[in-house]
């Protein structure tokens, strides 16, 4: 770690030599569980980052309370450009698949069921791309994982009018619930999402695990539509096999140039979420929010609270964010 930081000053000191762009955002929350437990939750984010005609690197560190350790490298790669051609390799984010909640070709990091789409730290991996003039897509990555170094990923893109597909395959080790142990998984992914009037897209997965195998779908779709001289934006999403039926439907619209209104709603087998969220964007450099979310927990999906590790069943949550 003290490598890290390090490394971090010194590009700071040379950060106008280098042309280096710096960036920091900063989370401070306070958290109310089960109206009867609170504590304060932070989250910091900084680094530089630089990008010139021939690569872009970014080297970034995250402080996070409760984790462990607090600080540890967010993101740390470069991305080296040649013509159609690009190789990335360091610890860097990784977003494939088309899903929303339930993306089947997301398995470089854990599903957040509570904010899909939050930023999460970078996957050490190492990709290769290569973009043909017909804009179709190929890429190669391997990545590590808690469980295992030696996970691999590939994956073609090509577009067909309005439409783009993609088909994945992974080779991973994870932990197989049903065995309850760690088993090999060759997992293959086909996507196609396109515009019809309304945004759709699906996903056909085969997981074949030493110990069985089984077929997932997700279909989702999303629509942007005027009331009241406000805009709405509405998705829905569902996936099904035979571990797990879900359900996620959301909108939110802003009622005012500075204000934005979220509520989502997710069934899980037993188990059902409903997340709200008020934004209030001060300036381009500070934002506040009100959040609060309630968890109807029956079935295996556990979430506990923070001090006494209890069933959690709603939580209150204020938070500022700062932007730099």
């Amino acid at each position: 770690m003290k490598r890290i930081i390090n490394i971090l000053l010194f590009l700071m000191l040379f950060n106008t030599s280098f042309s280096l762009e710096p960036f920091l955002e900063l989370i401070t929350d306070y958290r109310l569980q089960n109206y009867e437990e609170s504590y304060l939750y932070y989250r910091g984010i900084g680094g530089i980052k630089h990008r010139s005609d021939f690569y872009y690197t970014e080297i970034s560190i995250i402080g996070e309370e409760g984790s462990d350790p607090e600080l540890d490298l967010f993101r740390g790669y470069i991305e080296v450009f040649h013509e159609d051609y690009s190789l990335a390799v360091g610890r860097q984010t990784l977003n494939w698949g088309v899903g929303y909640m339930f993306n089947l070709a997301s398995v470089f990091d854990i599903k957040e069921f509570i904010d899909p789409k939050s930023e999460k730290s970078g996957t050490d991996s190492a990709i290769f791309k290569y973009s043909s003039p017909s804009m179709a897509r190929f890429e190669l990555a391997w990545f590590n994982s808690d469980i295992s170094h030696k996970n691999f990923a590939s994956r073609y893109t090509f577009l067909i009018d309005d439409f783009e597909f993609m088909g994945n395959y992974f080779y991973t080790k994870q932990f197989f619930h049903e065995s309850r142990k760690v088993e090999e998984n060759n997992k293959v992914v086909l996507e196609v999402k396109g515009d019809i009037g309304i945004g759709i897209w699906g996903q056909l997965g085969y997981d074949d695990f030493q110990s069985k195998d089984y077929i997932t779908t997700v279909l989702g779709a999303d629509y942007n539509f005027e009331l009241l001289n406000r805009y709405i934006y509405t998705i829905i999403e569902t996936e099904y096999n035979e571990y797990i039926s879900g359900l996620f439907l959301s909108y939110n619209f802003s009622p005012t140039e500075n204000t934005n209104f979220q509520q989502g709603y997710s069934i899980i087998n037993d188990d059902w979420f409903i997340t709200n969220a008020i934004t209030y964007t001060y300036n381009d450099y500070l934002e506040f929010q009100f959040l609060y979310n309630y968890f109807h927990q029956n079935g295996v999906q556990k979430i506990k609270t923070n001090n006494n590790k209890q069933k959690l069943e709603n939580e209150v949550t204020l938070r500022a964010i700062l932007y730099l």
